[in-house]
């Protein structure tokens, strides 16, 4: 998470010397997601895959209720379903919503 969190403050730093008309927010970390294969690991958080869909759906439909116009999502997760239920998110917010 420290990693994902490093490169979330470099792109910031960058889209706020890049972008000037652009004014970068960085969002709370969220420390659950799904992840088949560790999903007891000690120490994981996971929850039901269309639970993580449905979370990361209503959050980016809040922002773009917000006028928020464009999302950066950073993961270290490679889960196949994970990683869908991501793109799905993204896919119904922006055909909705135009985020």
């Amino acid at each position: 998470m420290l990693i994902t969190e490093e490169i979330c403050k470099e792109m910031y730093g960058r889209i706020k010397r890049k972008r000037r008309s652009m004014t970068p927010v960085m969002y709370p970390f969220q420390a659950f997601g799904y992840c088949g294969a560790n999903k007891d690991v000690m120490g994981s958080v996971s929850v039901d895959v269309r639970a993580f869909g449905k979370i990361l759906h209503d959050t980016l439909k809040s922002l773009a209720m917000q006028g928020f116009r464009y999302s950066v999502i950073v993961t270290f997760h490679l889960d196949p379903f994970y990683i869908k239920a991501i793109h799905k998110s993204i896919d119904k917010v922006e055909r909705i919503y135009g985020m």
